[in-house]
């Protein structure tokens, strides 16, 4: 089961979409929670994530990690859209069937870039960091320190 965070700031349209997506996830067992770490929105994120039943959390990526019930988060961007293909790869990563990418300190976690499922990572990993709300910075910091393991 996997946490998903969702970084956002006035996004409200592209998490209603989002959600939808994951929908499916979430009645496969796959997702156990979302977690939506608020940028300071001033448009209806707060009222809908209510609505939805999704945790809205004040503050950065690490505060969300930190009120995470998984051992594994998937970090996506609010805009990002889920597939089939993708489901089928996060299936896949959660029955061990899928090896991630593994990076320098943040072993044996990465970022599934051939199936771009999004950014998976131990949520001890996110806690032990230096706060950040940015997930491109986050994604920065991995892919600085890329390599490709088997």
């Amino acid at each position: 089961m996997f946490s998903v965070v969702i970084p956002a700031h006035n996004q409200f349209e592209a998490l209603q979409s989002l959600l939808s997506d994951l929908a499916p996830a979430a009645v496969d067992g796959l997702i156990r929670e979302v977690l939506i770490a608020d940028g300071g929105s001033n448009d209806p994120t707060a009222v809908f994530c209510e609505d939805a039943g999704v945790d809205l959390v004040q503050g950065g990526l690490v505060a969300a990690a930190q009120r995470a019930k998984s051992a594994w988060l998937l970090v996506l961007p609010a805009n990002f859209r889920v597939n089939n293909e993708r489901l089928k790869a996060l299936k896949a990563f959660s029955a061990g069937h899928l090896a991630p990418i593994r990076y320098a300190g943040a072993k044996p976690h990465g970022f599934l870039t051939r199936r771009a499922i999004g950014l998976l990572m131990a949520r001890s990993d996110l806690i032990a960091m230096d706060e950040t709300r940015d997930l491109t910075f986050l994604l920065k910091r991995f892919a600085r320190t890329a390599r490709k393991t088997l």
